[in-house]
């Protein structure tokens, strides 16, 4: 079993490589097509649902009403929201984690936002940099500094942006639109 998870671990390291090498090349294939940003997320939600459990961690998702589908890369929009779920889990010790779909003038916004330890300030600048894990209270929780960086290059390729708030000791919150 341990070495079935490594392997997955890496193969899982190396495709995040290769994804950030087309994007820095400009070869990142993205397949848009009309969909449901709702049953996208739900996805998500399911996939990480076990470890939601295993953590004894609240999660909801609140949808605003009227979302219209959007043209988007589901693989890709799928990603982001495992990242920053999987981060949300890894650094929430107790609480929850609640995402939000919101409706504005002329975009949706998605924010996933934890109780869990909060981001130093010193280090918020450099969270989605390649390579860069948070350190809070004087340890790493894992993980190849890859995630958050390959995130905010997906939703930049959507034309659209990323950026996080968090204050150290009370949780975080990350947004995407």
């Amino acid at each position: 079993g341990r070495t079935y998870r490594a392997a997955q671990h890496l193969e899982s390291l190396i495709s995040d490589i290769l994804d950030l090498s087309r994007i820095d090349a400009a070869r990142m294939p993205m397949v848009r097509e009309l969909a449901s940003l709702r049953s996208v997320i739900d996805e998500a939600s399911d996939t990480i649902m076990p470890l939601l459990e295993q953590h004894h961690l609240g999660y909801k998702v609140i949808y605003d009403a009227g979302l219209p589908n959007l043209l988007i890369d589901r693989t890709r929009i799928r990603q982001v929201m495992l990242n920053l779920l999987n981060n949300a889990i890894r650094f929430t010790d107790q609480g929850g984690i609640t995402v939000r779909v919101k409706l504005l003038a002329d975009r949706v916004q998605v924010s996933v936002q934890d109780t869990g330890l909060g981001i130093p300030a010193e280090q918020l600048p450099h969270i989605f940099d390649k390579f860069s894990q948070a350190h809070v209270g004087g340890r790493s929780r894992g993980g190849a500094g890859l995630g958050l960086a390959l995130s905010r290059e997906f939703v930049r390729l959507h034309g659209g942006s990323m950026w996080v708030e968090s204050t150290e000791g009370q949780g975080s919150c990350l947004y995407f639109c």
